[in-house]
């Protein structure tokens, strides 16, 4: 007779819940086991393995694996005060170049002695926000809470490179100020307060993909390109009167923390050695710093301030203060002394420069063919008329001839020659001989009897009467000249499919008068419009290149929104109302 033995598994508390959400993509159960073979195998390294940090402030214990995470945590002799929500490559240095996956973002919101916030204030500040419901909500000691959302790995994967550490920088400062948490308590390496079946007000198993804070962020911060950054030289700030205020005022308790941070910072850009750093952060503590802790805090020692010295100094990515946290710390005005600009310096003339831009030989030989019409010969006379090389000719042709400004035709043989023609010059030709003959129409795609559509101002053939184009795709790609610089030539061609597509045929619907047709392609084009210029004002020109793809989905999403709405060509509202408002 067999024994059949029924293995009870206890059910999981929040916490584990919580951190099995939160580092279960990537965390093992148990250590790999290693084992030792005749013919030994070299260990792979593990680009995915998680290191996370548990204890005190001072003192942090790494964990790779669930199994040692939560011996760490149950266990009562070691203090696991703190964790970190984020994950690291190394197991010896919880630094944010270090970061290998963002797991979580985590704010802080600090509760002065004489307030008193609650739970639903939480709840509240983040609908206020914009922001959904988050994942766990974390009572501290001295009534604040740590509101975590929990990233999903599993629809969007957040490797913590440098640009990925930025914009999460970037999102959680936002995050912070909508929240009103604290706006020191930023970055990928942060630790905050260790969850337990105590402290936890509120837990829902819920993630959340990255994207939908980029998106928030795009919607409620969006960022504004500096095309000029500043790049001083160091010089001793401490002399700024802002830093004086902050060096000579007293520290109250709750700032005591960002004020020492800042006046590290100030230091090290000033030049001071580490040593003097420290010297001056003591006098600073025992003079100025409020002594005694907030109720369920710990103090803020001497030990701690010089921590924080050592800290900026072995960081080489922090350079000098913030502004704004010496303007919200001090009350006063402060800027730094420009010495000079970086990012983009201005242009050498094009004759002290060894080299010639494409864009700068584009307009050389639009030049050339304005003044003479047509260029004929072989690509050698051509290129010695305008001075480049023939190579440098066939990228700035085939790039013409892709953007639809110029036609190209070759003859081949002995006596073969290429002929360049302006596309433009055609295009008068076309329109003097439809005035002459209006009923010869040319197709639009997926439409019959319509004229050319190119410019504006055309009269139309379709439905029931004669309607007139008002916009055209030049218009589209006319906005590109505020790049001041050269874009893809996948870009116009993109701009007038879409309007082909979405804006000419609703001046061919045949239940459609004449004002109803001009007004419904008025409102799709501003819509495209609108979008296109959002894109090219909020591009940076490094990133130019992507610009196509960048256009194509924002434009798409924009129709779609409209299509959503009832708005659309083929799917037009009868209730639509055609008053002088809705034009």
């Amino acid at each position: 007779m067999s024994t059949v033995l029924h293995v009870q598994t206890r059910p999981q508390t929040k916490v584990e819940q919580y951190f099995r959400l939160l580092y279960g993509q990537y965390m093992r159960e148990i250590p790999r086991q290693r084992i030792r073979r005749k013919n030994a195998v070299p260990f792979s390294y593990d680009k995915e393995r998680p290191w996370v940090y548990v204890g005190s402030k001072q003192k942090m214990k790494p964990a790779a694996t669930f199994y040692t995470l939560f011996s760490i945590l149950f266990d009562e002799s070691f203090d696991s005060t703190y964790y970190t929500p984020n994950s690291f490559y190394r197991n010896d240095g919880r630094r944010a170049e270090n970061a290998r996956w963002i797991n979580a973002i985590t704010v802080d919101i600090d509760v002065k002695p004489y307030q008193e916030v609650t739970l639903q204030d939480v709840f509240d500040r983040a609908e206020d926000a914009g922001l959904p419901m988050p994942t766990l909500v974390v009572k501290t000691p001295s009534g604040g809470f740590h509101v975590t959302w929990v990233l999903d790995h599993s629809v969007q994967p957040v490797r913590a490179t440098w640009k990925t550490v930025r914009l999460f920088e970037a999102i959680q400062k936002h995050v912070a100020e909508d929240m009103g948490a604290d706006p020191m308590a930023i970055g990928v390496e942060r630790i905050f307060r260790t969850p337990t079946e105590e402290n936890i007000c509120f837990f829902q198993p819920v993630t959340y993909a990255f994207q939908t804070f980029i998106d928030w962020r795009d919607i409620n911060h969006p960022y504004v390109p500096t095309f000029v950054r500043p790049s001083f030289e160091s010089y001793n700030i401490m002399d700024e009167p802002a830093i004086r205020r902050l060096y000579n005022q007293d520290a109250e308790i709750g700032k005591r923390d960002a004020t020492c941070f800042t006046l590290a910072l100030s230091m090290k850009f000033s030049g001071y050695p580490l040593q003097e750093a420290m010297l001056e952060i003591a006098k600073w503590w025992h003079e100025c710093c409020e002594k005694g802790a907030a109720p369920g805090k710990k103090p803020f020692t001497l030990n701690d301030a010089l921590q924080k010295v050592k800290y900026v100094y072995n960081r080489s990515h922090l350079h000098g203060p913030s502004v704004e946290d010496v303007e919200r710390l001090t009350g006063m005005s402060f800027s730094y002394r420009y010495a000079s600009y970086r990012f983009f310096s201005p242009k050498k003339p094009r004759e002290e420069r060894q080299r010639v831009h494409i864009y700068e030989w584009k307009a050389d030989l639009l030049e050339v063919l304005k003044s003479q019409g047509t260029l004929t010969g072989s690509l050698a006379e051509i290129a010695k008329t305008i001075g480049c090389a023939v190579s440098t000719l066939k990228i700035v042709l085939n790039e013409l001839k892709s953007e639809g400004v110029i036609s190209v035709q070759s003859k081949r043989g002995r006596n073969g020659s290429t002929t360049i023609q302006l596309l433009e010059d055609r295009q008068e030709d076309g329109r003097s001989e439809r005035s002459k003959t209006p009923e010869k129409a040319i197709n639009i795609p997926g439409e019959k009897n319509s004229h050319s559509h190119n410019t504006g101002g055309e009269v139309l053939v379709g439905g029931a009467s004669l309607v007139e184009i008002i916009h055209s795709p030049s218009d589209l790609i006319g906005a590109l000249r505020i790049l001041n610089a050269p874009y893809p030539a996948s870009l116009p061609q993109y701009l007038t499919q879409v309007f082909e597509a979405s804006v000419l045929p609703w001046y061919v619907r045949e239940d459609l008068s004449r004002d109803e047709a001009n007004a419904a392609a008025a409102h799709t084009y501003a819509v495209i419009k609108k979008t296109l210029m959002s894109c090219l004002r909020s591009t940076k020109r490094k990133e130019i290149k992507n610009l196509t793809a960048y256009v194509k989905k924002a434009i798409e999403g924009a129709l779609s929104d409209l299509k959503e709405s009832s708005y659309w060509v083929d799917d037009f509202p009868s209730s639509w109302n055609w008053g002088d408002d809705d034009t």
